[in-house]
């Protein structure tokens, strides 16, 4: 690329943009932020470029892309005006908690030839890609269990925070459903949902939920919470040994390995190298938006997430067993 994508944010005070996106931006020379609005004030970082709100940044001509960190709830709305006024959308995950939102905002960006891209940064780091790669190549055989797990504290001082509230797309996993299900979905074959706990909280929103998964050969669980301490793990056992990963949803430029433990107890750490996963987003976002190559994640796997967490949200009873030959 030779000029930066510019980048317009609605939103602007949002904690994921303060503390990772903007950050990226400052590292890149891919992207620069352009304009920015916000309801609750634009920081400081971004004073030289606020605008009066969200309409004055999709109409800003000097804005090529917009960035939408805002609640849930107001992804569609806002992603389907910026599509309107020509301006590519990269929006916070989940795009939006209906399988049938998500169709109506990839139907706008291509009835107006603007990129669609979802916020899930995960998928941009090496560590990411080396781990399905060396389950894929068989480094822990056939795989018989996975468990996912993401799980932080949103304390009663922080109610006003949207995530606790269902009118605006909350609940534990709505907000980091994504991460802990990725990879159960990447690793196994149309893995089928037979038993889900939750715990309900304040403002009727899931604040811990957990899932269980089976193939015929295989059983995988899922925990996502808002309640319980600060802890992610993955963890995929199979016949050939066990691959984990450590903080493996938020890497940084230090996580840059696995574990991988064999049958007769011995370990190897796997050196894959880290980065900034916000940041190869972001340059993701600006290739895809020029032209350089596709967007890596397809509308079928988005629309495929949401669909599943609203499966996940809508059952109270198993409707599958694992093979027994399996337990």
């Amino acid at each position: 690329m030779t000029d930066p994508l510019r980048l317009g944010v609605i939103g602007a005070n949002s904690f994921v943009a303060k503390a990772a996106i903007y950050p990226a931006v400052d590292a890149s020379e891919d992207v620069e932020i352009v304009a920015a609005a916000s309801n609750s004030g634009v920081p400081d970082v971004l004073r030289s470029v606020s605008r009066p709100g969200y309409q004055a940044v999709v109409d800003d001509p000097e804005v090529e892309a917009v960035y939408v960190p805002l609640p849930n709830a107001m992804h569609r709305e806002w992603t389907e005006r910026a599509a309107a006024a020509g301006k590519h959308v990269l929006c916070e995950k989940p795009l939006a908690s209906a399988a049938e939102d998500v169709a109506a905002m990839y139907a706008a960006c291509r009835r107006s030839d603007v990129v669609l891209a979802e916020a899930f940064m995960t998928p941009f780091h090496p560590r990411t890609a080396a781990v399905i790669e060396a389950v894929r190549r068989g480094a822990v055989g056939e795989i018989r269990s996975i468990r996912s797990e993401f799980t932080f504290t949103i304390g009663a001082d922080h109610s006003d925070n949207f995530r606790w509230k269902a009118a605006y797309g909350g609940g534990a996993l709505w907000d980091v459903g994504i991460y802990t299900l990725s990879p159960i979905f990447d690793l196994l074959d149309d893995p089928e949902v037979c038993h889900v706990t939750s715990s309900d909280g304040p403002g009727d929103i899931d604040v811990t939920t957990s899932v269980v998964l089976a193939t015929p050969r295989a059983l995988a669980t899922a925990l996502c919470s808002f309640e319980m301490p600060e802890h992610q793990l993955l963890e995929i056992r199979g016949t050939a040994g066990t691959l984990t990963v450590e903080r493996p949803f938020t890497p940084s430029m230090q996580d840059d390995s696995y574990t991988l433990i064999r049958p007769d107890g011995s370990r190897d750490r796997v050196i894959t190298g880290g980065a900034d996963p916000y940041r190869g987003m972001l340059e993701a976002f600006a290739r895809a938006c020029r032209g350089n190559s596709p967007w890596p994640r397809t509308e079928n796997e988005t629309r495929g997430m949401a669909a599943r967490i609203a499966e996940i949200l809508n059952m109270t009873t198993p409707t599958i067993a694992p093979d027994p030959s399996m337990r």
